[in-house]
């Protein structure tokens, strides 16, 4: 697949998805307030993001062309360069 192709199918990812949970900084932030309970010590959505990534690359170990894992990884990353913002 070539990268542009690929790109394009990790917008649609994330429209998709976004149409089925809400936008996508509404969901790492409701991940993050229960977290936040969970863990009784403060995490943002920033955070959640990071661990998503994190997520992602450590089922890459198992399964490394599963194509799934790389367009999740892309996501979440961007959404952690969108929230990073909020981070400074």
């Amino acid at each position: 697949m070539q990268h542009t192709k690929f790109l394009d199918e990790a917008k649609a990812t994330i429209d998709s998805r976004a149409a089925q949970y809400g936008s996508p900084q509404q969901n790492l932030e409701r991940i993050a307030a229960i977290a936040t309970q969970m863990l009784a010590k403060p995490i943002s959505a920033y955070d959640i993001a990071m661990i998503q990534v994190a997520t992602k690359l450590g089922r890459m170990v198992a399964s490394r062309s599963y194509e799934d894992n790389y367009l999740d990884a892309i996501n979440y990353l961007v959404f952690a360069k969108e929230l990073s913002k909020d981070q400074q």
